[in-house]
């Protein structure tokens, strides 16, 4: 049998987080390790804890879940923990911020059971899910552009390198699957994001949902 899901719960909102319980507890993939009302809170539990996926809510009082997440993925301790932020804001920009600091998904809490349960066993595998609304929006920047000629001109092993990026994979990590080396890895990065005329992988990733490169 496969081991469970720990999974840690970071929310300001009690009543959310009983809900949340009550939703997955009855989940036997996954197990619910703990949860926090805070970001500081939150923070030594799961440095103490390591849980294998967060479920964040974006904003908190005093540090936001945006916050948390860096300094999870900052610390070497529990850089490779994923997180999923759950959120009531359909916002492009937050979006964005919360893949920038290392979240892997961005879903929304008017999800369902089964939305929010695959969220997390996405997270699980380094794969990344966004709300529908989120994704729309992506797509919805990019009408005008020329982001479309642009992607044509990534090679096949780009493109793969993208889809890996994608997954949450580090670039150790996209090294390995590839049996390349990681000093491979960053000059294709570096080519990629030049092609795609954007300065890092959150814009590279948005680019690539955009033009169907990659499914969200």
């Amino acid at each position: 049998m496969e081991s469970r899901i720990r999974l840690f719960i970071v929310d300001d909102h009690e009543i959310v987080r009983a809900g949340l319980r009550r939703m997955l507890e009855s989940v036997p993939e996954i197990e619910l390790a703990g949860e926090a009302a805070d970001g500081l809170t939150a923070l030594e539990a799961i440095d103490r804890l390591c849980p294998d996926v967060l479920l964040v809510d974006v904003k908190m009082p005093g540090m936001s879940g945006i916050e948390v997440v860096r300094r999870v993925k900052a610390n070497q301790t529990t850089e490779d923990i994923e997180a999923v932020m759950l959120t009531v804001y359909d916002d492009l920009d937050l979006a964005t911020e919360s893949l920038r600091a290392g979240a892997l998904s961005y879903i929304l809490k008017d999800a369902g059971k089964e939305q929010l349960v695959a969220a997390i066993k996405s997270a699980s595998r380094k794969e990344s899910v966004l709300a529908p609304g989120v994704t729309r929006k992506i797509t919805a920047a990019g009408a005008g552009h020329e982001s479309e000629k642009l992607c044509a001109s990534l090679t096949p092993r780009e493109r793969g390198v993208l889809r890996l990026v994608a997954r949450g994979l580090s670039n150790k990590d996209i090294a390995k699957e590839l049996y390349i080396s990681a000093g491979t890895v960053k000059v294709h990065l570096k080519n990629i994001y030049k092609k795609l005329q954007v300065e890092d992988r959150t814009q590279a990733l948005m680019v690539g949902i955009r033009e169907d490169l990659i499914k969200p």
